[in-house]
């Protein structure tokens, strides 16, 4: 879903494919220790589905088949984790954007996610037009 979304949103984006996220108390530990050990060590650490960016905008995708709370939830604590990682401090003057894409997203969690300024796009995306009809129904 994310490579179509890419496509048809940001075909000129650079992006990454499930970067990885440190956790404070791993980023505290590997403080010391030199860069091949502190690769290995981020291979464990929680990810993201995706990451898009252009010069002046930041977009963390997550992808999920049903949009659940626990999933939103999921995504949210890896934003936040994601905007303290030192690894990405070149992305903090872009303007970030919370993207779900999902098959699936009951009202009141598309609801909620949109309070917290994640939008929400169901699948199948076909043309910009689709895209604007899919986004935030309901």
């Amino acid at each position: 879903m994310f490579r179509e979304w890419k496509r048809l949103s940001l075909p000129t984006a650079s992006y990454a494919i499930q970067p990885r996220i440190w956790t404070p108390d791993n980023l505290a530990r590997v403080k010391d220790l030199d860069t091949q050990q502190r690769v290995l060590w981020k291979n464990r650490e929680p990810c993201l589905t995706a990451m898009a960016w252009t010069e002046s905008d930041l977009y963390l995708v997550d992808v999920r088949a049903a949009l659940t709370a626990g999933a939103l939830g999921e995504f949210l604590y890896r934003v936040s984790l994601f905007h303290a990682d030192p690894d990405y401090a070149e992305h903090r003057s872009r303007r970030a954007h919370l993207v779900a894409l999902t098959l699936d997203a009951p009202p009141a969690i598309a609801a909620f996610a949109r309070s917290r300024r994640v939008r929400v796009l169901r699948f199948p995306l076909h043309t910009s037009e689709s895209q604007e009809s899919n986004s935030d129904a309901e």
